[in-house]
């Protein structure tokens, strides 16, 4: 072990976070200046419009909203509900679009787009009658920023407002009270106007303290920018606006009754300037047709459902096929038109399978049907009597056949596979395409003429912003030698950071599984299976010439399988999901590690079974499984064979690469004892059953590999909040007992990439997740023999006192993937790697755009397979290393080439890909359990825990 690594350049000792806790600003202040190591230097042009010298108003003033019903119709409301023996609805927040500044009292306040219009009626009434020239910003649901006073009878007394007056089309004579109330006046002159122009030199030049109203201006700012937008145009979640698509078309198709429209995205960030952020935006919108047309194209897009189900007969839906139309269709808003009255709306709430002709009710007349109904009171004879109905709001049921779904409804719901290779084919377009459509968009959102930006002295540069990144080397990768097993051989990856291991034959794995593995068979050689799914035959012969080749591959870099002609003796058969166990349970008796698992299809009807019985089920007896689909098998490509190769050796406890000594001895925040943690937390949708899942990995010893992972459910964060980790506490001490018991070392440092993290949460998790983080630390420092259980630390010499306490120096990295900031080579030709030119892997940004008065960057580490590359946002929640930029941007960089399942680096750091993939497993997990076991949070993290021998024997079976 050197001497750097002895840690007597790591003092122990946490630093107070009393300096962050404030509103303000609750990460620590940027303490260091940009990073300096590169291989070059490349100039890029950013999607960042910079806001020119701003002239903001003085003072701005900020009114809440709040709308109700009128006091008479609430008196009715109330009469109708105690008739009905209804119960009276629930309070109900003001959704996600809004600005969450204090709280809002709505009790059954119209939906979004009706609120919308509600508000700028009211405000287009009361504000612009008195002067034209005067505009608002609004975020629509509860915010109003003016550069003047309201009237102060507005404010008193408020304003009533009918919905029929706003376009409302169900025809609903409700009247709401629109309540108007000044919450602060916020003053720009002075520290703020000089702050907000020169941000970058306002902290680098030592300015700690963020100013008082440099948070609000953001928002306002924001908002101002997306008043206009948000009246033009569809808005989608809090950044994105969708024009209709032109000259009548209804969007690029994506099959199940889905279309894409294209957008722009906003959004203001305060880096060392101001900047309008533009962006391309693309979601999914729920088609502009008849019902029963999209019904059609929702079955035939699903292999199981096609041509069983038709909306014409409401008997053929199934309980499979009533969900899925459900979740296609509630909520959404539909028109119908009886004979020549108006066009009447509402909104799905359910669907009827009972048939039109059969489902009765009483009118006026007496006992009739849907059916007889539309035929004698609206004169429609319906062509499919059999067909299902749908329920609109809370009474009306409509035959779908005379239903259309309305024009410009986002869809919420996950795309199918197929649905989402269509979006990818649309939208992933080159850097040169990327870069036109969004000065497209540009000119689309048209600031110069925004009366709104105007109103708030913000002028928008129609340049995009230009700055310089620097290019990081890339680490040296360390593999076997095949000419010598005992050898190692030293790969340097090439600039565009793929590499291919089987190119020359010189290389072999670093450390084959069959020299690792717990259970070896005579001679080393891994022993192994098959396990056939039969809903779909894949014939004997193409399984040989596929383990074959496998074999033949896998021998060809050192790692030891059993010969296919003993492998085909281990074959089972599984027709049902209650064969599962009895097979592995089979396959683990005629003494096989690994069961190669060929299913019918790529979906949930078979995986998440068979990782569950294999890793959960069988318990004391560990058997692995890697899962090939069918047509996988029949087609038999090398590079399919190849990459299935690298997961089954890491499975198996090998190691297919490692990073070479030098480079991690250089970077100074490893040369001590560091234990490397990634975090992820996955959230499911808002009407599932389903829990948040937690999975946190890490690795245990120098090497980067394997990363062990744990993962637990626990109860979803309530609309707004962060997800934060609970008992994270005890995850980490367990990861440092696992790290002194493999390497002798007590960890001095501790480094977290954490996932899944928005800006607005920082604080609180920073707040909640640290201080868990170091009570972690506490509790593996009181267990009674922690001091002595570092052997290593002993024989060095380098033995604490426990009344200071063991605490290792952490810091909290927070890795962003949903940003929208995109990098573009000025110089493709030179700079630019790969078919699209995009900027090279290693290119980092850390001034100009980043974070003023905060410690982040952007690297791009990896080469995109197609589209535009996006580069990972790393924010610096708390560090108590003094790490220096260098350190933590090249340790950053480096860890993305410690992925196990391909030859590349990846877009962001394994540990937090590897917790990523570990939260998918454990969602796999929950798709086996029962309903009565999804109601229990600690049920569910019995249910799922894996056995310790199994954890133990196959580390990195999650991969």
């Amino acid at each position: 072990m050197p001497d750097a690594i002895r840690g007597r350049n790591a003092q122990l000792g946490w630093v107070s976070m009393e300096a962050c806790d404030n509103e303000k600003n609750p990460l620590p202040p940027r303490s260091k200046g940009p990073g300096k190591e590169s291989l070059k230097v490349i100039s890029l042009t950013t999607n960042n419009l910079e806001l020119k010298k701003l002239n903001l108003p003085e003072p701005i003033y900020q009114y809440d909203v709040d709308i109700d019903l009128s006091d008479s119709d609430k008196v009715r409301k109330r009469r109708i509900e105690v008739g009905r023996g209804m119960t009276r609805g629930g309070r109900r927040g003001c959704g996600r679009g809004g600005i969450q500044s204090s709280d809002v009292r709505i009790k059954d306040p119209p939906n979004p787009k009706l609120w919308k219009r509600i508000v700028t009626s009211v405000l287009t009434k009361l504000i612009m009658a008195d002067n034209d020239d005067r505009h608002f910003g609004t975020d629509y649901m509860k915010a109003i920023y003016t550069t003047y006073p309201l009237c102060q009878k507005t404010v008193d007394e408020g304003y009533n407002i009918s919905l029929s007056e706003v376009e409302d089309e169900t025809g609903s004579s409700a009247v709401y009270h629109c309540r108007i109330t000044l919450v602060s006046k916020i003053h720009t002159a002075g520290e703020l106007q000089t702050c907000v122009n020169n941000l970058g030199e306002w902290f680098l030049l030592g300015n700690k303290e963020m100013p008082e109203d440099l948070v609000n201006l953001d928002r306002i700012l924001n908002i101002a920018v997306k008043t206009t937008l948000a009246q033009r145009y569809t808005p989608v979640g809090r950044v994105s606006f969708f024009p209709e698509p032109p000259n009548g078309n209804k969007g690029f198709d994506l099959g199940g009754g889905l279309v894409n429209w294209a957008g722009v995205s906003t959004i203001v960030t305060m880096g060392w300037k101001p900047y309008l952020n533009i962006d391309t935006a693309n979601t999914a919108f729920i088609k502009e047709q008849c019902v029963y047309t999209a019904m059609k194209e929702l079955f035939q897009a699903d292999r199981l459902l096609n041509s069983k189900v038709d909306p014409a007969d409401g008997s053929s839906f199934t309980k499979s096929a009533m969900e899925k139309a459900l979740k296609f269709l509630k909520g959404c808003q539909i028109s119908y038109k009886i004979c020549a009255k108006k066009v009447q709306t509402g909104r799905v709430t359910d669907i009827l399978t009972l048939p039109a002709r059969m489902h009765k009710f009483v009118s006026e007349t007496g006992e009739t049907n849907v059916e007889a109904y539309f035929r004698h009171y609206h004169h429609i004879t319906l062509k499919y009597p059999n067909g299902i109905c749908l329920k609109l709001g809370g009474k009306s049921i409509v035959p779908a056949e005379v239903c259309k779904i309305k024009k410009g409804q986002p869809m919420n719901g996950k795309l199918t596979e197929f649905q989402t290779t269509q979006m990818i084919t649309v939208t992933a377009v080159p850097p040169e395409n990327r870069i036109g459509q969004i000065r497209t968009n540009i000119t689309l959102i048209n600031t110069a003429s925004d009366p709104v930006l105007q109103q708030f002295g913000v002028t928008v540069e129609n340049k995009l912003h230009e700055t310089e990144a620097r290019v990081l080397a890339p680490p040296t990768l360390v593999y076997g030698a095949a000419d010598n097993p005992r050898a190692q051989k030293s790969l340097v990856p090439p600039p565009n950071g793929v590499w291919n291991m089987f190119e020359k034959n010189e290389l072999h794995f670093v450390k084959p599984a069959s020299a690792l593995v717990a259970f070896k068979e005579k001679g080393g050689l891994v022993k192994w299976g098959i396990m056939a799914i039969r809903k779909r035959v894949v014939d004997k012969e193409s399984i040989f010439n596929f383990i074959k080749k496998l074999w033949d591959i896998a021998k060809s870099v050192g790692l030891n399988l059993d010969h296919p002609n003993n492998v085909m003796e281990n074959y089972e058969e599984v027709r049902d999901r209650n064969e599962l166990v009895g097979a592995l349970n089979r396959l683990s008796n005629c003494g096989c590690e690994m069961a190669l698992c060929v299913l019918p299809y790529k979906d949930q009807e078979w995986y998440p079974y068979i990782k569950f019985a294999s890793e959960v089920t069988m318990g004391e007896r560990p058997i692995l499984t890697q899962c090939i689909v069918g047509k996988t098998i029949d087609r038999c490509q090398e590079a399919v064979v190849q990459n299935v190769l690298f997961k089954i050796n890491i499975k198996l406890g090998g190691f297919n690469y490692l990073m070479d000594g030098s480079p991690w001895e250089r970077i100074n925040i490893l040369n001590t004892p560091v234990l490397i943690i990634g975090a992820d937390v996955t959230h499911p949708g808002a009407d599932s059953k389903y829990p948040s899942l937690v999975a946190v990995t890490a690795s245990v010893d120098r090497t980067g590999v394997p990363f062990h992972m744990t993962i637990q459910a626990q109860r979803k964060a309530d609309k707004g909040a962060a997800e934060v980790i609970n008992g994270l506490d005890e995850i980490i001490r367990d990861f440092i007992l696992a790290f002194i018991n493999k390497t002798g070392f007590k960890p001095r440092k501790i480094i977290i990439f954490r996932d899944g993290v928005g800006d607005g949460q920082f604080g609180e998790v920073l707040n909640t997740e640290m201080l868990a983080i170091r009570r972690g630390c506490t509790l593996a420092g009181d267990i009674p023999n922690f001091w002595s259980m570092a052997k290593q630390d002993i024989l060095l010499g380098e033995v604490e006192s426990p009344k200071v306490g063991y605490q290792p120096k952490i810091t909290f990295v927070a890795v962003q993937k949903r940003h929208k900031v995109r990098f573009f080579c000025n110089n493709p030709s030179r700079d630019g790697v790969g078919t699209g030119l995009n900027a090279p892997p290693g290119t980092i940004v850390d001034v100009d755009i980043v974070k003023a008065y905060s410690t982040d960057y952007y690297l791009l580490s990896h080469m995109g397979i197609q589209g535009t590359s996006k580069p990972t946002r790393y924010q610096i929640l708390w560090d108590d290393s003094e790490f220096s930029s260098d350190d933590l941007q090249t340790l950053s960089y480096f860890l993305c080439f410690m992925y196990c399942r391909c030859t590349r680096s990846v877009s962001y750091p394994a540990p937090t890909y590897y917790a990523h993939l570990g939260a998918t497993r454990a969602k796999d997990y929950t798709l086996t359990l029962s309903d009565d076991v999804l109601s229990n949070i600690q049920e569910i993290n019995l249910s799922i825990q894996r056995s310790e021998v199994f954890k133990r024997t196959f580390p990195m079976h999650y991969v």
